[in-house]
């Protein structure tokens, strides 16, 4: 019985996964304030992060939120 109900779990759990939607928050800071070394690459990072979101794990563009400074 209690693995009939796992079962029955997972599948819920597996079904919903594919329905549901997807969203991305991405930031990336090159430039921080006061003594910090300011960073080359992590706005470029969070740029090919959304084409790899958009391109390979089936996000919508819309739904993907970039900020960066």
């Amino acid at each position: 019985m209690l693995m009939r109900r796992f079962c029955l779990l997972f599948l819920i759990l597996i079904s919903s996964l594919a329905t549901a939607e997807k969203w991305a928050l991405l930031v990336g800071i090159n430039n921080y304030p006061n003594d910090i070394s300011p960073l080359r690459f992590c706005v470029a990072d969070v740029v090919a992060f959304r084409d790899a979101l958009v391109n390979v794990a089936g996000f919508k563009e819309d739904q993907i939120y970039l900020n960066y400074l």
